[in-house]
C-alpha cells in the first residue's frame, strides 16, 4: 500500500502487480485461516486420541499389574506358609 504513494511514479507498482499482490494476500489469508481452524480442532483430536488409544492401554496395563501383584502375593504367601509349616516338623 505504501508503494502506491511513492514520490517517483516509476517506483509505484502497476495494476498487474497490485492484482498479483492482492491474490497472494488472499491465498495467504486462506492458508492462515485453515491453520487457525486446524488449531481449533486440535484439542478435539487430542481428546479422541487419549480416549481411543491411551486410556484403553492404561486400563490394560493396570489390569495386568493387578493380576501380577495378586499372583506374586499368592506365591509369597505359599512360600511363607511352606516355610512356617515345614519348620514345625
Amino acid at each position: 500500500m505504501l508503494k502506491c504513494w511513492e514520490e517517483n511514479p516509476s517506483d509505484r507498482p502497476t495494476f498487474a502487480k497490485l492484482k498479483d499482490t492482492m491474490k497472494e494476500m488472499e491465498r495467504n489469508h486462506r492458508v492462515m485461516h485453515l491453520k487457525i481452524q486446524a488449531l481449533k480442532r486440535e484439542p478435539k483430536f487430542v481428546i479422541l486420541f487419549y480416549s481411543n488409544f491411551v486410556l484403553p492401554v492404561l486400563f490394560v496395563c493396570l489390569f495386568v499389574f493387578v493380576i501380577l501383584f495378586y499372583f506374586i502375593s499368592f506365591i509369597y504367601l505359599f512360600i511363607y506358609l511352606f516355610i512356617c509349616y515345614s519348620s514345625w516338623y
